[in-house]
């Protein structure tokens, strides 16, 4: 089986399958759906190759972000991301569905063809990286620049600063220099004074307070204790028999039309994208993507 899996959307078949050609070309190991044989199950093979795959390519076009229309390469890219493979490749301009944001993506909007381009050797260098178990560089922060190269600018303007300061109020001779003030500053406490405090006696400079204690450092809040509140309805069904979740605390609380009292849902963890809980004794998990929610086997939607 290919170590790489390309996702996309069938309108965009022709140009994947330059990617695909090229990247063949490169030495790289592929599997897209063309490649299913005469007579083979359809969805088994793609769900076989998916599985099997060390790395997963998504196309994402106009269709493929479509809430509908993509829905099949969003669960590919879903699964994907969930296991760690996924690279992002933009054939066009638009935005990846809300959960894929987080990472980058290589952008081939413009590409036509040209292997020497720099995004399509960066798309084959993180698909090398991905398939050998390596971090691709496609997932390092490039928006912000770096908080070294951030103080370097601010050391040399006040770097800048005061060198400008020199030169437009140059020292007399008569001026003393920065040392010699210092030496003057008697620092040592009054006489028959209990020598407490650090501030001076001579110019009544009271003692600078101490830096305030920043406390502990909270860990973040998962996403999907937010993402979860709110009415589900079944993916096929009318919101009118929608039921409730809310987090308080470490319950997740479900209440429905036809129920006495609210379910109460003991949470074991959660991520930004699913919620481990145990109603008594039976495990449940919740898991949230781009389309809706899963939850003991069944899809919904957000009412």
């Amino acid at each position: 089986m290919a170590q790489i899996f390309v996702s996309y959307k069938s309108e965009d078949r022709e140009r994947v399958r330059t990617i695909v050609d090229e990247m063949r070309r490169a030495g790289l190991s592929l599997w897209w759906d063309q490649d299913i044989s005469p007579g083979a199950p359809w969805e088994a093979s793609i769900a076989r190759a998916l599985e099997q795959s060390k790395c997963v390519i998504v196309c994402w076009t106009s269709k493929s972000v479509h809430p509908f229309e993509g829905q099949k390469v969003q669960v590919e890219a879903r699964e994907a991301l969930d296991s760690g493979k996924l690279i992002q490749v933009l054939l066009e301009n638009v935005r990846p569905p809300l959960f894929f944001r987080q990472r980058q993506a290589v952008n081939l909007a413009s590409w036509r063809g040209d292997v020497g381009d720099i995004g399509f050797q960066k798309l084959l260098q993180s698909a090398r990286d991905i398939s050998r178990g390596l971090l691709p560089s496609l997932d390092l922060p490039t928006r912000s620049p770096p908080a070294r190269r951030i103080m370097l600018l601010g050391l040399s303007a006040a770097a800048l600063a005061v060198f400008g300061v020199s030169q437009l109020f140059p020292r007399s001779a008569d001026t003393p220099s920065i040392s010699e003030a210092r030496r003057d500053i008697d620092t040592s406490p009054p006489a028959g004074g209990s020598g407490g405090g650090s501030g001076n006696a001579k110019t009544g400079v009271p003692p600078s307070p101490p830096p305030p204690d920043p406390g502990p450092t909270l860990p973040a809040r998962p996403h999907a204790l937010d993402l979860i509140n709110g009415r589900w309805a079944l993916y096929d069904a009318s919101c009118t028999r929608a039921m409730v979740l809310s987090v308080r605390g470490q319950i997740l609380y479900l209440t429905a039309p036809d129920m006495v009292q609210a379910a109460q849902y003991q949470i074991d963890s959660a991520t930004d994208f699913n919620i481990v809980a145990r109603l008594g004794d039976a495990p449940v998990t919740f898991n949230l993507h781009s389309q809706g929610m899963e939850y003991s086997g069944r899809r919904f939607k957000r009412c």
